[in-house]
């Protein structure tokens, strides 16, 4: 739908993501917001440096961290 408008849709699968399975999963147990953080940072800054005209915006549990970065 957003692609479709025109937008650019992004997808990261950070640490504690249930992209992975389990293992992949509990990495960021008791600490959410750490590593997943620092790999959700990471995915920006490869894009926004390989696309510059992107503008990042956030969306589910992760509209919060955008706003606060």
């Amino acid at each position: 739908m957003y692609a479709a408008a025109g937008y650019a849709v992004l997808m990261c699968n950070p640490r504690g993501s249930a992209g992975y399975g389990r293992e992949h999963g509990l990495a960021i147990k008791g600490r959410f917001g750490t590593d997943d953080m620092a790999d959700v940072l990471a995915f920006l800054d490869g894009a926004l440096a390989k696309f510059p005209a992107l503008d990042a915006a956030g969306w589910a549990s992760w509209a919060a961290r955008t706003a606060d970065t």
